[in-house]
């Protein structure tokens, strides 16, 4: 959808009176003709929270050039169709890699862990880029994947904290390192 503030010129442009409140799971937009103070429509749209900045980008592009005219609502909404089904720059498989390394590379770098700490993180951040795929894959699980993630990572790092034959490790940077995918605004670029 186009920014908040442009939604309102974007209506003008198609002879609407608009008004829209986003937040962070859904978006509330109320829809009249100018003029009309007895019949409005308001919709409330879901909003996936696996936001993709380059298509963001392009379609905050796309919004600009039929607020300035430069292009008409017809060929927008053809545009916008476009970029909405072009697909992911990055495949799956190599998003899941990166959610691994990274996991793994938190409690080398921000916690001065050693190889016990890599080793754990890699394998905790393995499970959560397995748990990552499915939440991308199924819709409903993507509400509850935050709250797996870190119970599981949770789990095993108190789990392998407390076993004499893991050694000494530190424990935050297990719990930091392994569900660090599952914090807010991580995800973004992904």
């Amino acid at each position: 959808i186009c920014r908040e503030f442009q939604f309102p010129a974007a209506a003008e442009k198609l002879g609407l009176a608009a008004g829209v409140a986003a937040f962070p799971h859904h978006v509330e937009a109320m829809f009249r003709k100018h003029g009309d103070l007895h019949h409005s429509y308001t919709y409330l749209m879901d909003v996936d929270t696996g936001f993709n900045l380059e298509k963001l980008d392009r379609v905050h592009e796309l919004c600009e050039r039929v607020i300035s005219r430069g292009i008409g609502v017809e060929e927008g909404t053809t545009e916008l169709r476009k970029i909405k089904e072009a697909p992911a720059r990055y495949p799956l498989w190599l998003k899941a890699l990166a959610i691994t390394i990274l996991s793994s590379a938190v409690g080398l770098i921000f916690f001065q862990g050693g190889v016990a700490e890599l080793l754990i993180n890699l394998f905790c951040g393995g499970i959560v880029s397995i748990l990552w795929v499915i939440a991308e894959k199924v819709h409903a699980f993507e509400f509850v994947f935050n709250v797996c993630g870190a119970a599981i990572v949770s789990f095993i790092a108190t789990l392998l904290t407390r076993r004499p034959f893991v050694g000494p490790v530190i424990s935050e940077a297990i719990l930091i390192g392994g569900s660090v995918i599952t914090l807010p605004g991580i995800h973004l670029n992904l």
